[in-house]
């Protein structure tokens, strides 16, 4: 049973889905679909989707911006930088947590959010993202074998888990209100980014036409 595999309604196109939902857009979300990438992006990917890490990871996309492609770029920030990542309808998308089972993504964001006690607006704020704890430093390894690289910053994301929770002060969650407020805008960005909002037209650009 896999988590973040899914695909898209119309074509059944194989996806994978990065954010479930995104800040102030509870109904759309950012997939990847997978005919779109290279080989070695495709390999490396799905390697991270299929992790212990991947699969524990609430959203993949936590995960992927701790992860890194064998060129050494960002997976998650290189997904963005080369279009990959799409913006789509929650309710365009099946949910395919095994072989023979679907669910729609809009259904599934709804049953979770009543698991959780929150809105479906309060699903894209996420306080139990794995780099919240600790972000991983891969830029000045080489990565030759993503297992092992897997299995020692799962050894290093435990132990830091265990010091925060011990330690949770006023200071700790004045820097995770300051880090969800950061992680939220760039999500925004990304997707502003996708479909522009559009402009609003002030009161005297509109007295301005009319003369």
């Amino acid at each position: 049973m896999l988590k973040h595999i899914g695909k898209m309604k119309h074509n059944g196109a194989k996806v994978c889905v990065v954010y479930r939902t995104l800040p102030g857009d509870a109904f759309s979300a950012l997939v990847v679909g997978t005919s779109s990438l290279s080989d070695v992006y495709h390999n490396t990917l799905m390697s991270e989707l299929e992790s212990p890490l991947g699969q524990q990871a609430n959203e993949l996309g936590d995960h992927l911006s701790n992860r890194y492609f064998q060129d050494g770029t960002n997976m998650l920030e290189q997904l963005h930088r080369t279009g990959k990542l799409i913006k789509v309808s929650t309710s365009d998308v099946s949910m395919i947590p095994a072989a023979g089972a679907e669910v729609s993504l809009d259904e599934l964001n709804v049953i979770i959010a009543e698991q959780k006690g929150v809105t479906l607006d309060d699903l894209s704020i996420k306080d139990d993202m794995p780099h919240v704890k600790h972000k991983t430093k891969t830029t000045d390894v080489e990565i030759k074998d993503l297992s092992k690289a897997s299995e020692k910053s799962e050894v290093t994301i435990t132990d830091s888990t265990n010091i925060i929770t011990e330690n949770k002060d006023a200071k700790f969650y004045r820097s995770e209100a300051d880090r969800l407020y950061k992680e939220a805008a760039k999500l925004k960005k990304i997707a502003d980014e996708m479909d522009p909002p559009k402009k609003k037209v002030t009161s005297a650009a509109k007295n301005k036409e009319t003369n």
